[in-house]
């Protein structure tokens, strides 16, 4: 066994900001209201203000329908360290979805997606078949969806949740409350509806920005905080900043001095939960350190070679889908004096339970049961052993 995966436990996780080089064709939802925003906001901008509040680390979110924003967030995430993970935009109702989807998964940074559901004329939007196809494919690639919506979209968000009851969801901002207003029903009803759905969390976000701006106080926002915390528990909450929108309401200073000072009633365990413990859990952060390596050796049988190189020279595409699944990466097989030594990283969280699941799956058994007689292990394996893992003397990155 190789070098244990780079452990996250009890970072401080920002879950929810924006970056964009502002063009006013393609950010026309930043009305006159919102002059403060109409600048570009990039990485550099935010982590001063990260820093200063002890964040470890953030997740960028998508604010452009465009395949292009979403490379560019990854390519951020690859140059900032800070950038824990990315929720990115890719076209839901398009049926080539998947075939998308696979080149943007193999990047470890990207998380999960999002669409503008609260700025589709149609509020059913989400309840089309063509979109539901799409979101059956992220839970392939081992992808959160997070829902933006108006707390009147609401009802269908309950609908729409329970015909996708394996996908993990992640509500925005609250599901946005009409705190400007000062009403909680029937937002509080239906987002505890709603939160009786083990597959769905929620973001502590935004909500400064649903109340009056300039007039605001914590006060006005603990109704809101104290409906989500009864109905999700610490346990499904995560801060975020919704930097830089929430400039039009509250320094990045501000707001998490509010989400804080709200948290501190809560147990050392609870708040480690909703300040980064949550994010870290649902948006597998871990699998963005450092992977464990695993090298490992068999004998391959002289006479099994080349039926044996046939099959590897195309090994079959639902298989190869399964090893990513798995979050295995780099695997190679060697050959050398009829031994096989074998290599792979894995990059996820959990390796005995994503090994027990490509076990588990028909068609990575048949093809192991295709190999299996062309392979022996060595002597000083045990009754079952096969693969004997090797010790690692030295490794560079």
């Amino acid at each position: 066994m190789m070098s244990p995966t780079t452990s996250r436990a009890g970072s401080r996780i920002d879950a929810h900001q924006h970056f964009w080089r502002y063009s006013p064709g393609e950010h026309g939802w930043i009305d006159d209201r919102m002059a403060l925003l109409r600048r570009d906001f990039l990485p550099a901008d935010l982590e001063p203000a990260i820093r200063a509040a002890g964040m470890d680390g953030v997740i960028s979110v998508q604010s452009r329908q465009k395949i292009e924003e979403t490379l560019w967030l990854l390519e951020f995430a690859h140059r900032h360290d800070y950038i824990r993970g990315v929720v990115g935009w890719a076209p839901l109702a398009d049926p080539d979805l998947p075939d998308l989807l696979g080149p943007l998964a193999a990047n470890r940074r990207l998380k999960g997606l999002r669409h503008i559901l609260q700025g589709e004329p149609d509020e059913h939007y989400m309840l089309r078949e063509d979109f539901g196809a799409g979101i059956r494919a992220l839970g392939e690639f081992g992808l959160v969806y997070d829902i933006l919506i108006l707390e009147r979209q609401l009802p269908q968000t309950i609908e729409f949740v329970d015909r996708h009851p394996r996908q993990v969801f992640v509500v925005d901002h609250l599901a946005k409350p009409r705190v400007r207003e000062g009403l909680l029903s029937p937002w509080r009803e239906n987002i505890s509806k709603l939160a009786r759905r083990p597959n769905v969390y929620c973001k502590v976000s935004g909500l400064a920005t649903e109340a009056d701006w300039s007039s605001w106080t914590a006060a006005q926002l603990r109704p809101y905080l104290d409906t989500v915390l009864d109905a999700f528990g610490p346990g499904r909450l995560m801060f975020g900043s919704d930097w830089p929108v929430c400039l039009l309401a509250a320094s990045y200073h501000r707001w998490n001095e509010v989400v804080r000072e709200y948290a501190s009633a809560l147990s050392a365990s609870e708040q480690e939960r909703l300040l980064g413990g949550t994010a870290t859990e649902v948006y597998r952060l871990e699998d963005s350190g450092a992977a464990m390596r695993f090298g490992s050796v068999l004998r391959l049988k002289p006479e099994a070679v080349e039926r044996y190189k046939e099959y590897h020279a195309a090994v079959w595409p639902e298989v190869q889908d399964m090893i990513r699944k798995c979050n295995i990466r780099n695997y190679s097989i060697y050959f050398k004096d009829w031994y096989l030594f074998g290599y792979y990283e894995y990059t996820g969280s959990d390796h005995e339970r994503d090994m027990a699941k490509m076990a588990a799956d028909p068609k990575t058994g048949e093809w192991w049961s295709i190999m299996s007689p062309m392979q022996e292990p060595l002597a000083s394996r045990k009754p079952g052993e096969w693969w004997a893992e090797m010790e690692e003397f030295f490794h560079m990155d």
